[in-house]
């Protein structure tokens, strides 16, 4: 239905489907799904993922004050509520709870004053793919007149190919390189092709941010270099 995003944190709602006839005044049930994409121990999976949040019959169900609502309950911390609360708690969620519940809370709040944060919903983001870490595969050929833009990854609906792997996404670029005739030693003074990787579910509609690796390749018969960012 909509995602809201901001610091690195990314939450997804979802609408879900009644089991039964739902009551006028009967709230809705929402499924979401909370990221923390700041660092790479939280961007494997969702830090949070369920199907029971219950927002005021009084707010739209895909309005701010849903979605600030929800935050608040995701980042409550030890003396915001009963330490039984935190039962069901994995220790992820824990260990993610000590870390940066606290910074999330900020978001949570109402802007009472100048200054305070205003949420920025999107209604029009897909939502972030689960499972393993992705890798988006951009090359270049180093012909044109620069790098451009990149393309989406095929995770979010574009062409840039996504892999799980670095091994794979060498792969891609070979192939990409024998594909485009690309794979044949550049006259001096030109730079040879490379592709540069990126973690796919960073994609946020505009750019994926840094690249995480770099491959070039010296010609038909050299290999694949990797170069860190």
């Amino acid at each position: 239905m909509v995602t809201w995003h901001a610091d690195g944190f990314r939450l997804e709602l979802f609408d879900t489907t009644p089991v039964a006839p739902v009551a006028v005044h009967d709230r809705p049930t929402v499924a979401y799904r909370f990221w923390d994409l700041s660092a790479g121990a939280w961007r494997s999976r969702p830090v949070f993922e369920a199907v029971d949040w219950h927002p005021s019959i009084l707010h739209a169900i895909d309005g701010v004050e849903s979605v600030r609502g929800l935050l608040g309950f995701l980042s409550l911390c030890p003396g915001d509520v009963e330490a039984d609360y935190f039962a069901s708690y994995t220790p992820r969620q824990l260990a993610w709870r000590d870390a940066r519940a606290e910074d999330l809370t900020w978001w949570a709040c109402e802007p009472s004053e100048a200054g305070e944060p205003c949420l920025v919903l999107d209604y029009d983001a897909m939502g972030l793919p689960i499972g393993r870490t992705r890798y988006a595969v951009v090359p270049h050929d180093g012909l044109g007149p620069g790098a451009g833009f990149p393309e989406p990854p095929t995770t979010h609906g574009g062409t840039a190919e996504a892999v799980t792997s670095l091994k794979a996404a060498e792969r891609v670029f070979r192939r990409w390189l024998a594909c485009s005739g690309n794979d044949h030693p550049r006259a001096p003074g030109y730079a040879a092709a490379w592709a540069e990787i990126y973690r796919a579910d960073d994609w946020d509609g505009i750019s994926y941010g840094d690249p995480v690796w770099r491959l070039t390749c010296s010609g038909p018969r050299g290999g694949i270099t990797r170069e860190a960012h």
